[in-house]
């Protein structure tokens, strides 16, 4: 018998990730090693107008979560964007509807990537713990940061949120 603070892999799936569920939480890990470059996943889903605490922005006005019906093994089979965990130093970043390694990612090594580089304004904003020297304490959206912040997360910004502070004024 395991403990709840014994790490499972669940459903690992043959693109080479898993989720690994560990202290109440579950997180998308990495099953094999990826090289800078190399396409992690691909984003799918269901397009909505707002954002909730588990979608992920696509657009201007437009968000991308999965479909309210779909739960248990099959959100862990075909949603695994939804078991990523934010970092200010990732691993990952978008490009387009592809989640792309930016470095090396080991077996067993969490996939992440930020947060903010693909949202404005976050429906449920939190602390980050990522230890990073980058980290930027609490995560709110792009709109949130500080002109410093802003500026160094700029090559890596997702079209919309560039789109979205250059309304603002903000870059």
């Amino acid at each position: 018998m395991r403990s709840d603070s014994t790490p499972a892999l669940d459903n690992p799936i043959s693109s080479g990730l898993a989720i690994l569920r560990a202290d109440g939480s579950s997180r998308l890990v990495a099953q094999r090693a990826f090289r800078a470059g190399d396409v992690i996943l691909e984003l799918d889903g269901v397009q909505v107008t707002e954002p909730s605490r588990h979608s992920i922005q696509i657009g201007i006005g437009l968000h991308l979560e999965k479909p309210a019906y779909v739960e248990g093994v099959a959100e862990m089979d075909r949603y695994l964007w939804r078991f990523l965990e934010h970092s200010c130093a990732p691993c990952a970043a978008f490009r387009g509807s592809e989640l792309v390694a930016l470095r090396t990612i080991e077996p067993l090594e969490p996939v992440t990537f930020d947060y903010l580089t693909q949202e404005y304004d976050m429906a449920s904003p939190f602390s980050c713990a990522c230890g990073s020297p980058d980290c930027v304490g609490d995560v709110r959206g792009f709109r949130h940061l500080s002109p410093a912040g802003r500026e160094r997360l700029r090559p890596r910004l997702a079209p919309h949120v560039l789109e979205l502070a250059r309304r603002d004024g903000l870059c």
